[in-house]
């Protein structure tokens, strides 16, 4: 996981949900549903979306594992993973 990877989730975040991020950022252990940044399912499609068009990937929300979004940490490795794979 890089630091412009997180930056970049960060960004989304203040977009998408401002104020969400708890003060001193997000960490790579952080939760991303219902504890650390809080985040709901329904937020979970916006994220999805926000995603797709920042980073130039497609995320298909029928086949994707939700571990995938357990943590900042492994949101991260996930978008590297898939920017890897489309360019």
């Amino acid at each position: 996981m890089t630091l412009e990877t997180m930056n970049s989730l960060y960004e989304i975040v203040e977009e998408e949900w401002p104020g969400q991020v708890p003060p001193g950022g997000l960490a790579p252990e952080m939760p991303i549903f219902y504890g650390g940044i809080g985040l709901d399912s329904v937020d979970g499609a916006t994220l999805i979306l926000s995603l797709e068009e920042k980073f130039g990937i497609e995320i298909d929300p029928e086949t994707i594992s939700m571990d995938v979004f357990e943590t900042v940490g492994a949101l991260c490795d996930f978008i590297e993973l898939r920017t890897m794979e489309h360019a």
